[in-house]
């Protein structure tokens, strides 16, 4: 499934009826597995955006300081600002929700 877009197309690569693969879907320990792979291949993704950010940090700094191409600069400009802006929405819903989590006496 993680590697096909549709049911259909799973279920043909693997040479069974769609509703089969529907029913293998629907038992629990299936969608446990499924799960557990997508968060593997997620997690794996992740890491390598990680890997790669300081140089795409480095890359819209220089394209943002380069006054060759004024539409470059403006565009490199507002992608770090709608990016830091994202960073601060995150963060501050991460405290409120740390606070919330503190009042009501639950572990996070």
């Amino acid at each position: 499934m993680l590697e096909h877009k549709t049911v259909t197309d799973a279920a043909k690569a693997v040479g069974l009826h769609r509703r089969t693969v529907h029913r293998i879907l629907a038992r629990p320990q299936v969608v446990d597995e499924y799960k557990a792979r997508r968060r593997e291949l997620i997690d794996t993704a992740a890491l390598r955006l990680r890997a790669l950010a300081g140089e795409a940090v480095e890359t819209l700094g220089r394209i943002m300081r380069d006054t060759s191409s004024p539409s470059a600069s403006v565009s490199a400009a507002r992608t770090v600002l709608q990016v830091a802006f994202e960073i601060v929405d995150r963060d501050d819903l991460a405290e409120r929700v740390d606070a919330l989590v503190r009042a009501r006496g639950l572990a996070r």
